[in-house]
């Protein structure tokens, strides 16, 4: 009599426990969903500093180009490139380097538009893609603002840190009709940018008095 009723104890402890079963099943789906999201964060941003890297900033131009050929609008792409960090990390160490890029990178996202992207696409480079609605004249207030929150040296653990940056600025579909071109364009005009101010600082400095001179 004991016997033909064993099966029947055996499976109702298992239904019982099957709740707690499905519970723990979503769990590890609800883990691994996190682990998935993270693993895809990671591989599209910079670790160092946040923001989307260049993997994730080409796959931006080119949605950005084409919505704008697609509703005949002009959107730009921004190129930055700080001028005097190779003599930060030289003088003051990786570290400080390191915190400049962070400050940069930070300073730059909070003075554009949540629908435009910045980016860090290079060591010490950065590229932003302004989308519509957007102009010429709209990029060319955007690259000098952003050079002009450098123009102050930047407080780094209680040490001064003077970094300038050199801005090139290219247009769809003025300057360019696709992405490669339209990133080749603004890299040109940011080295001839950072070639004018290196003219520049070199005749001021051969303008300046000389101290031990009388």
């Amino acid at each position: 009599m004991m016997r033909a009723f064993q099966p029947q104890v055996h499976i109702e402890s298992e239904v019982w426990n099957l709740p707690k079963f499905v519970v723990a099943i979503g769990m590890m789906l609800l883990l691994l969903e996190d682990q998935i999201e993270h693993n895809k964060h990671l591989a599209l941003h910079d670790p160092l500093t946040g923001l989307p890297n260049r993997r994730l900033f080409e796959d931006r131009m080119a949605s950005a180009v084409e919505r704008s050929r697609r509703n005949g609008t002009e959107m730009a792409l921004l190129v930055i490139d700080l001028n005097d960090f190779k003599q930060v990390n030289d003088t003051m160490g990786h570290h400080v380097g390191d915190l400049v890029l962070q400050r940069v990178a930070s300073t730059f996202a909070e003075r554009v538009r949540r629908s435009d992207t910045v980016s860090r696409t290079g060591g010490d480079e950065f590229s932003v893609i302004l989308e519509e609605p957007t102009n010429r004249e709209d990029a060319e207030f955007v690259g000098r603002s952003l050079q002009e929150l450098l123009n102050e040296p930047l407080d780094i653990e209680g040490r001064k840190v003077s970094v300038g940056a050199s801005v090139g600025i290219a247009v769809f579909p003025e300057d360019a009709s696709d992405t490669e071109s339209l990133c080749i364009a603004a890299d040109m005009k940011m080295y001839g940018e950072k070639k004018r101010l290196t003219i520049q600082d070199s005749v001021e400095t051969a303008r300046a008095p000389d101290p031990l001179r009388r």
